[in-house]
């Protein structure tokens, strides 16, 4: 699951605010991102009143502060007379009549970057379901923050390489470095449906093909290299494209199986089928064949 709409990391917590209250069903669904180990609560949907705006979560304090702590999600069906919590919120948590209350940590490489809260007003009918929504809520809310991570991270390297160019040209070394960053940026730009992050990672992959020039930049080689392949029609699954798209940013089969909520075995059963109507040996020369083909960008 992606945020296609999400521009910040606070709209990605929105959005999986509202998406958590619709997944569950619990009447109640609130959280934010996660700052110097305070919870900030930016969202909140199903409220009936005012008492959670502005709520502020301490590290260790009430059900989302633990979860915050132990790194786990959290859960009491007796919010009111949980003696497994501190209660320094009860006011505003329980301004909404909270019954059972969960929360879920979002962390990424072992940072807490936010907490996901769903109340019910009476006891649901299958909590232990509702919480492992939620849990899976969380995880997809992970990847898109760690999946931005990196594409932060690429625009600095790429920015980087720039500021270092200077006159002196480029070595064989700097030249490998930036052809790899211009086949990261467009995998990365691929997979991210926000129109204004895209044109940013086009921007910068300009600059770089200018600073670089020819021998630098990828997609004369990509051609060159793919110039006798045939034309041949190839149709391709939505989730055969979905895997090669994972590839093309080095994922192994793990870990396209757990971005992608599949079993390793049928990732490797979208792979084999996506390589047979490719006519490629290797998954590398199938992820070179989609792109020449224009099913990959």
């Amino acid at each position: 699951m992606m945020f296609p709409e999400a521009a910040t990391e606070a709209d990605v917590f929105a959005q999986a605010v509202a998406r958590l209250r619709d997944s569950t069903g619990c009447p109640l669904s609130f959280g934010g991102p996660t700052y110097r180990d305070t919870t900030d609560v930016h969202t909140i949907c199903g409220n009936q009143g005012r008492g959670l705006v502005g709520l502020r979560v301490q590290l260790g304090r009430g059900l989302g502060g633990r979860a915050m702590l132990e790194r786990r999600a959290k859960v009491t069906t007796n919010y009111r007379g949980s003696s497994r919590i501190t209660h320094d919120y009860d006011v505003q948590v329980l301004s909404e009549h909270v019954q059972s209350l969960m929360a879920v940590p979002v962390i990424v490489d072992k940072h807490v970057r936010g907490v996901l809260y769903g109340g019910f007003r009476a006891a649901p009918d299958s909590q232990s379901m509702s919480l492992g929504q939620a849990v899976a809520l969380g995880k997809n809310v992970e990847d898109e923050l760690r999946l931005r991570d990196e594409l932060s991270r690429r625009m600095r390297v790429g920015s980087a390489s720039v500021s270092e160019l200077g006159g002196g040209g480029l070595t064989a070394t700097q030249l490998e470095e930036l052809r790899g960053t211009f086949s990261e940026l467009r995998e990365v730009a691929s997979l991210l449906g926000d129109a204004e992050v895209r044109a940013r990672l086009r921007g910068i992959e300009e600059r770089l093909v200018r600073f670089a020039g020819d021998h630098g930049d990828p997609r004369s080689r990509e051609a060159a290299a793919t110039a006798d392949l045939p034309e041949a029609p190839v149709r391709l699954s939505p989730r055969e494209l979905d895997v090669l798209g994972q590839i093309a940013l080095g994922l192994t089969n793990k870990d396209i199986a757990r971005k992608l909520i599949l079993t390793e075995s049928t990732v490797k059963s979208y792979l084999g089928t996506a390589m047979t109507k490719l006519d490629a040996g290797s998954r590398y020369q199938a992820l070179a064949k989609a792109r020449h083909l224009g099913l990959l960008p």
